[in-house]
């Protein structure tokens, strides 16, 4: 199973494509939300309150590896993250995706963990969201063999 943890406030844009996505991917996936931090204003603030709040749901879940989605993560190809996907599953690792807030996450609580760029642009996260569910879904049709993907 693969778990998408979203820091969102909820928006619907692109619902009809991620509800697709999310719908082809089945039982295969499950995505958490987190509503971003309000009380704050200042953004280090708001990053270390919402990465606390990223960690208290891994701790409460400790099964899961986080994989950060960071525009300064490193770029990853389409069949080299089918690849890394492959090989978590055969270690039974449990990838947990981690869509931040609008300032990010506080990287340094998280040493080890990859992090994974989605594009050199930014972009809302709902958008986010749906690219990395089509790329999930277009890494397993390239599993599967079914010719979704294409060279």
């Amino acid at each position: 199973m693969l778990t998408i943890l979203i820091v969102s406030d909820g928006s619907d844009h692109f619902k009809g494509a991620i509800d697709e996505y999310i719908k082809r991917l089945g039982s295969d996936l499950r995505i958490e939300t987190i509503r971003p931090e309000r009380k704050r204003t200042d953004p280090s603030g708001i990053i270390s309150a919402e990465t606390d709040r990223i960690i208290e749901f891994l701790e409460k879940h400790p099964r899961l590896m986080p994989v950060l989605l960071d525009e300064r993560g490193i770029p990853e190809h389409t069949r080299g993250l089918s690849a890394r996907l492959v090989r978590w599953r055969v270690e039974s690792v449990k990838p947990c995706f981690v869509i931040g807030g609008a300032y990010g996450v506080d990287r340094t609580r998280f040493p080890d963990c990859p992090v994974l760029r989605l594009s050199d642009l930014v972009m809302p996260h709902s958008l986010a969201l749906l690219v990395l569910l089509e790329q999930l879904y277009r890494c397993r049709e390239i599993d599967r063999g079914s010719g979704y993907h294409h060279q």
